[in-house]
């Protein structure tokens, strides 16, 4: 059966664009016809309410879309909204724990401020002060890489974690800026 970006957004309690964000990186199947995107129900069965993976022992089973809560509907003020929801408040935490296992205290102190400051930049009410916190955890984060590379002395291990950060937290920190940024231009 196929859905609408609509009806995949509201079975899984997501935005439309967290869906096509998920379209892009292939995790559901969609085609996309006459300028609307038309998703495979099949390939929602192992994405969950919460989150993107199966949860455990769900490999060999179907999701019953029925189960789920109903998500709130536009409109309606009490919908939530949690800084794991975010791409990089994940990647960050999955960085953080691997810093953990090497001596690194200022990089880890680093990362473990630029995932406080986007938590906060996460639940601001308020673009401008978003974006700010946004930034910060960006600058944070790019200081922690720095910290790696420089206390390292050539480790790999540090260098490694140092790239993942450059390569794949900043430019997702920067995105948060920038979609902030774009926010705050259409408010005026």
């Amino acid at each position: 059966m196929q859905l609408s970006l609509t009806e995949a957004a509201t079975l899984l309690g997501r935005t439309e664009r967290q869906i096509r964000s998920m379209i892009e990186d292939g995790r559901i199947v969609a085609t996309k016809s006459r300028g609307k995107w038309q998703i495979d129900r099949d390939s929602l069965a192992l994405i969950t309410a919460q989150g993107d993976s199966p949860e455990v022992g769900m490999e060999d089973e179907e999701l019953d879309f029925d189960e789920i809560e109903s998500p709130p509907m536009a409109g309606d003020r009490r919908k939530t909204w949690s800084v794991t929801d975010l791409d990089a408040f994940r990647l960050g935490v999955e960085i953080l724990h691997d810093l953990r296992s090497i001596e690194a205290p200022r990089a880890l102190e680093l990362l473990d401020q630029c995932l406080e400051v986007l938590g906060c930049g996460c639940h601001d009410f308020n673009p401008r002060s978003k974006r700010v916190r946004f930034a910060e955890a960006r600058d944070a984060a790019a200081r922690a890489a720095v910290r790696l590379i420089a206390d390292g002395d050539g480790d790999a291990l540090h260098e490694s974690l140092a790239r993942r950060i450059e390569t794949d937290l900043i430019p997702r920190l920067g995105g948060l800026v920038a979609s902030q940024d774009r926010r705050t231009r259409r408010g005026r």
